[in-house]
């Protein structure tokens, strides 16, 4: 299940930029570095807290807390994207 849920994330924010979900919250993953197309690795690497393996569990604090402390999730800032609302023009 946990390979499943990884493929699932990463290849709908890979080939789309948003999963299903993030589409009706209108939700989009992008890359905080200038104008750079997002890598697979780094969408992997962004999504590995769904295993539920140890050192990977431990995402399940660290993530939430760092959210709630600093705003940011660490797994984005270490692959340098960012969720944000899209802005329809």
């Amino acid at each position: 299940m946990a390979i499943l849920s990884l493929a699932y994330f990463s290849f709908f924010e890979y080939k789309l930029g948003q999963t299903p979900g993030m589409m009706l919250l209108k939700l989009k993953v992008i890359s905080t570095e200038s104008k750079k197309k997002l890598g697979f690795w780094k969408i992997v690497l962004r999504n590995i807290y769904v295993f539920p393996y140890f050192p990977f569990s431990i995402l399940w604090v660290v993530e939430p807390l760092m959210i709630i402390f600093k705003r940011e999730r660490i797994l984005e800032l270490m692959t340098k994207t960012k969720t944000v609302e899209e802005v329809l023009v």
